[in-house]
């Protein structure tokens, strides 16, 4: 009952995801503006919201200390001339008084704001960036660690929020302070105004640029290091077992004792230039408090300085620093968090190499014909797989593809998917250039049945019902019965509610293969690809499994990908490559009969031996084949 809900709740706020023609920030200046203005409209006038309440507590504050000044001097005027009434400070002393209630209720109503912003905020940038890191080809993942992308994911959205926990509570504030601050100095006179301006300009002008500088590219190199760090580990944990088997623990520790050495250098060297930073401002503003403070004992002494003015402007001006001294302090986790933010956007918000074109349309099958039209095809590492291939699929067709490793039956079938973008011809389905369609429609009427499938670290009914995500109970049950895998879930201790453990670790490569194939029974999609589908099942099992092929792949086009020939029984033609060249096309019985390629992989299999190479193939002299399926 929960999953149902669950799928529901999915469903829902599937649909309710705008579909947002804003392209994501590729900046660390356009990330901020797009989150602070452009993602979200509630989460616009929630920012709005906290920069006006932030200048309204600053302004009661500096308020609150004026008025402690009007009450001090009225109180030494009325004393001097011996005429002390209470009515005389009612006035200021209520407004006091109002200055502190209302300053602890702006506090309380920022931080009611705050709750509701940091929660809107985290669910766009995980969603926007998130989306966005979905839509990455093949290659994106081959050349990033899965962790050291999700780590940046997530640093992004933690760096985002102490950055603007500071600029909204402390920058801001400490800006409207020192306007505050500059009109006050100015009104009680204009030479400590500008002796205060002067210094405030020299400090940010000249002095914090150039220390902020030094500390942001510090801070960008240990984050950038320490994010490798964490895709090191998880690399390392997500191979535990091949660590282990092949006793490398004490090499794998090493190998991260160097990096993370490393890493430490770069944190030492960050935390020095932060002291230095400290050393500096603290000498700043030891600086201006002595300067205000003879200025004022000077104006005293000239009687153009009263008590009340001595008194707001120690007030006003400790008050001042003693925030800008918590921002200075902050400075060098802020400027890391900058560092963090730039070096996370610069992996994320890397450009799709796999786009749809604006007009692209939505795939529809109805047949199920499959082509391609003089192919050329390499790897973004140059090497090249296909050149002017060219072969028909019909509709309906069940096609087996075989060939050594590395031939190109799995290229093959990923450029259907359109996995990567050919360099020259056009793949077809049913007549229409899967470059035109989009993405998301191609996939959706294909069912892919991995060699080593991966299962999501979720209950087993989940991961079946992933194939279609509206299906009922009934209809995953039926899938697995199809699958041959209900009997083994039944057998668990919680059923079809049993974690399955991170990329199905707790399921046997063959439970795992057959949950992989009850998930595309379910998709019931027209095209079905099986990629050694069968590889990991004992004999007895996969004739089963085949049984339930037979019958779902029943009027739907089948490309199967095998390396045991006797799972090619049941296909209508045999595709066989070499070096991305299809160099025999035909039924099992025709490829038998012209005793080539096919079958000298078949009698090889047959009889137990296995070529050991490609050109063994080449220098054998094949005896005419006598066998038939």
């Amino acid at each position: 009952m929960e999953e149902k809900l669950l799928n529901n709740q999915i469903s829902e706020e599937t649909n309710q995801i705008p579909e947002e023609n804003i392209s994501i920030p590729t900046t660390t200046k356009d990330f901020f503006w797009y989150v602070l203005w452009q993602a979200d409209n509630k989460l616009r006038w929630q920012f709005i919201a906290l920069a006006a309440i932030t200048g309204i507590g600053a302004s009661l504050v500096m308020l609150k200390s004026y008025q402690l000044k009007v009450i001090l001097d009225g109180f030494i005027a009325a004393q001097a001339k011996g005429n002390l009434s209470y009515r005389d400070f009612l006035t200021p002393v209520l407004i006091y008084i109002s200055c502190l209630v209302f300053a602890k209720l702006i506090v309380l109503l920022r931080d009611w704001i705050n709750i509701f912003s940091v929660s809107t905020c985290n669910r766009v940038i995980l969603r926007s960036f998130l989306k966005h890191t979905l839509g990455h080809s093949s290659h994106f993942f081959q050349n990033n660690l899965s962790g050291a992308v999700s780590s940046k994911l997530f640093t992004l959205v933690t760096s985002f929020n102490r950055i603007a926990n500071v600029c909204f509570n402390n920058f801001s504030s400490v800006a409207i302070k020192f306007v505050y601050v500059f009109i006050f100095f100015v009104l009680v006179h204009p030479i400590i105004g500008l002796c205060f301006l002067l210094w405030f300009l020299i400090f940010i002008g000249l002095v914090a640029p150039n220390l902020a500088k030094g500390l942001y590219n510090k801070a960008k190199n240990y984050s950038a290091s320490n994010a490798n760090i964490s895709g090191l580990v998880t690399d390392v944990l997500g191979n535990h077992d091949v660590v282990r088997s092949f006793a490398h623990e004490q090499e794998e520790i090493a190998l991260f004792s160097s990096h993370h050495d490393q890493t430490i250098d770069k944190k030492i060297d960050l935390k020095l230039n932060t002291i230095k930073v400290f050393a500096v401002k603290d000498f700043t503003i030891l600086i201006s408090e002595v300067m205000v403070l003879l200025l004022l004992v000077y104006g005293f002494k000239q009687q153009w300085v009263s008590a009340g003015d001595f008194v707001l402007i120690v007030t006003i001006l400790t008050n001042f620093l003693n925030q800008a001294n918590q921002l200075v302090k902050q400075l060098a986790d802020l400027i890391e968090q900058f560092g963090n933010c730039t070096d996370a956007i610069e992996t994320l918000s890397q450009p799709h190499e796999i786009t749809d074109l604006e007009e692209a349309e939505v795939l529809e099958v109805k047949a199920g014909a499959i082509e391609f039209a003089d192919v050329s095809f390499h790897y973004p590492s140059s090497y090249r797989v296909f050149e002017n291939l060219s072969v028909k699929i019909e509709p309906g067709q069940k096609v087996g593809l075989v060939g050594f490793s590395g031939a190109g039956k799995t290229t093959f079938t990923r450029l259907i998917l359109r996995q990567f973008d050919i360099q020259q011809g056009q793949i077809l389905i049913d007549n229409q250039p899967i470059n035109k369609i989009t993405q998301e429609s191609l996939r959706s009427q294909i069912a892919l049945i991995p060699q080593d499938p991966s299962l999501f670290q979720r209950t087993l009914i989940e991961n079946i019902r992933y194939g279609r995500l509206d299906a009922t109970d009934e209809e995953v049950m039926e899938a697995a019965q199809k699958a041959c895998c209900h009997e083994f879930i039944t057998e668990m201790s919680k059923g079809y509610q049993t974690l399955v453990g991170e990329r199905g670790v707790k399921l046997s490569g063959g439970q795992r293969q057959r949950i992989a194939i009850a998930r595309a029974m379910l998709r019931n999609s027209p095209i079905l690809i099986l990629d050694e589908a069968t590889s990991s099942l004992d004999s007895i099992t996969e004739q089963a499994i085949q049984d339930a092929l037979k019958k779902v792949i029943q009027g739907r086009t089948a490309i199967v990908i095998a390396h045991r020939l006797s799972t090619l029984s049941f296909m209508d033609r045999i595709l066989v490559f070499q070096e991305g060249n299809i160099i025999e096309d035909g039924s099992i019985n025709e490829l038998l009969s012209k005793n080539g390629h096919f079958a000298y992989l078949y009698r090889t299999q047959s009889s137990g031996l296995l070529p050991q190479e490609k050109e063994e193939f080449k220098s054998n002299k094949l005896e005419p084949a006598d066998v038939r399926l």
